[in-house]
């Protein structure tokens, strides 16, 4: 088994598995943590059936851990740096059917959780995400940047991991995210979720009317020239295996919400 293919969770017990199981990959979000687990508490409300919600604590020097235990979730924590990490250890600890990733600054509609077990009723879809768009900036030349960006995401398909969802048993089959990448592993662990499901019949579902939006509070604290090289599609390609090219991104406590 490779380093990032999750196994299986033992003793799952005779009770019935929830149907959803959220999944929040967390470094130092104090400061909004408790507002985006009171946004998957209003949408878990809707959603027919038990929805278990997991908070991965990326090692953070903040009160994250905290804040997630007191508002009663389970918090588990993963010592290794790196969102791949985390999310893979939510799909390890996980009891539901569907894992559903979200980003502990993404903003979804409280009808999210619903629409995701509704197209997972179908036993063909693999898995998927919802489209998603950019926060408002506070430069125009970050907006600009981003609407063009988000237009090259789409013709190249690249599913950014804001919110993407996918059955437990898919997730452990195509080895959960790809930890060896430190950029764009959201988008890898959707093309081999596309490559997996088209394998055996199966779809990836993207239904048009289901938005999220992904925050863009780094791009707003950076300057101009380092929003572009960090974001440049060669760029990434090229050093997305180099942990030490994205340690800030990581490592570098976002300022604010």
């Amino acid at each position: 088994m490779s380093e990032t293919e999750p196994q299986a969770v033992a003793g799952s017990g005779a009770a019935e598995a929830p149907a959803l199981t959220v999944i929040i990959p967390a470094f130092n979000e104090a400061t909004i943590i408790a507002a985006t687990l009171a946004e998957v508490r209003l949408a878990a409300a809707r959603v027919d059936g038990a929805v278990e919600t997991i908070v991965i604590d990326n090692r953070s020097t903040d009160a994250t851990a905290t804040l997630a235990q007191a508002a009663g979730v389970k918090v588990v924590a993963e010592q290794r740096t790196g969102i791949a990490y985390a999310r893979n250890a939510g799909g390890l600890a996980a009891a539901g059917q569907t894992l559903v990733f979200i980003d502990a600054d993404t903003d979804f509609p409280a009808d999210a959780l619903a629409r995701v077990a509704a197209l997972m009723a179908d036993p063909r879809c693999a898995g998927g995400a919802p489209r998603s768009h950019y926060a408002p900036a506070q430069r125009w030349t970050v907006r600009a940047y981003l609407g063009l960006w988000h237009q090259l995401g789409r013709a190249l398909k690249m599913t950014q991991g804001g919110f993407q969802f996918c059955r437990a048993g898919v997730f452990r089959a195509i080895g959960g995210y790809d930890t060896s990448q430190y950029m764009g592993e959201d988008v890898d662990f959707m093309w081999r979720l596309r490559r997996y499901a088209r394998a055996r019949g199966m779809t990836v579902c993207a239904p048009a009317a289901f938005e999220v939006t992904q925050s863009v509070r780094r791009f707003d604290q950076w300057p101009l020239w380092r929003m572009l090289v960090w974001s440049d599609p060669m760029f990434i390609q090229l050093l997305r295996r180099r942990r030490s090219v994205w340690r800030g991104w990581y490592e570098e406590p976002p300022r604010g919400a």
